[in-house]
Parts: structure tokens; sequence; C-alpha cells
């Protein structure tokens, strides 16, 4: 499955065969909606229904939360790797939108990694198997350590 870009029928597909396992809660992602669906092996699924609150003035998802979830997706991805990273440096290109209601998923895998950068690709993909973006996102290594992460307190609505 790594680097293969996947239709939306296929990542949901996936999702549901290996998906489900406990990952981290994060309050920003948790906050904008945003659920880690899969993280494993160098790769991330993560889920967004868009709300009201995704929406920019034209009733399309705000493109900010967008990069937000690419780079959410990338991290996930990193955090699969040994080590502690930041992001370094992200792109993304909008190729399409979607409005409320809508389901997308972000799939990420790592295609890059050096001693000291990991480098990540990124697709977004809605419920119509429409391609909305397309992102890549460098991160810096800053120890050999993974950080500590607080205990998982995701509510049951996650």
């Amino acid at each position: 499955m790594k680097n293969a870009e996947m239709s939306f029928d296929e990542l949901d597909r996936f999702v549901k065969e290996h998906g489900g396992k406990s990952f981290h809660h994060n309050n920003f992602a948790a906050y904008n909606g945003m659920k880690i669906e899969y993280a494993e092996d160098d790769m991330a699924i993560l889920s967004l229904t868009v709300n009201e609150h995704s929406l920019n003035y034209k009733n399309a998802v705000q493109g900010g939360l967008l990069f937000a979830l690419g780079d959410g997706t990338a991290g996930s991805a990193v955090r699969t790797v040994p080590g502690s990273y930041v992001t370094l440096d992200g792109n993304i290109n909008y190729i399409g939108n979607v409005g409320l209601g809508h389901r997308i998923y972000s799939c990420g895998d790592i295609v890059h990694r050096g001693k000291t950068t990991i480098i990540c690709e990124v697709y977004i993909v809605s419920d119509e198997n429409k391609v909305i973006a397309r992102a890549r996102y460098t991160f810096f290594k800053t120890g050999d350590k993974q950080d500590n992460l607080p205990p998982d307190n995701k509510n049951e609505n996650q």
C-alpha cells in the first residue's frame, strides 16, 4: 500500500480493516474534527467530516484546515519512526474542494528518511473520490528519543 494513491472507497475499506487502534489524542486535531484512523509503517491516514466550523466564506473547506490536516497526517506518519521530529517546512497544492457534510481522508507516506530529515507526501481525497489537495512536508530530527506523550484521553465520540 505504501506510496499508492487510493480512492476514498479504498481508503475507507483499508481503515475499516486495519484501523481502530488506540492513538494518542491531539487537542488541536480533536477541536478541528480530525481523527487519526491509522498510523503504522511510515504511513498514516486521518479523516475529517466537514462541519460549519470547517468552512470559509465560500462555504468550502478553509485552506488552512486542509494544510493542518496534511501536517497532522505527515506528523502521524513520522511518529511511526524512532526519534523526535518537528515540522520544518510544508507546501500544499489545492486542487479542488468540498462543502458541508462531506467526509475526507488524508493519506501520508514517508518518501525519504535522512539522518536529520524526513519527507512525507500527502494527498487528501473527498467522499466524491476527488483529490482535493496534494502536499509535501519536511521534518527535522530534534533527538534520538521519541517524545513522551501524555496519556490518551480521547472521548468515545472521537
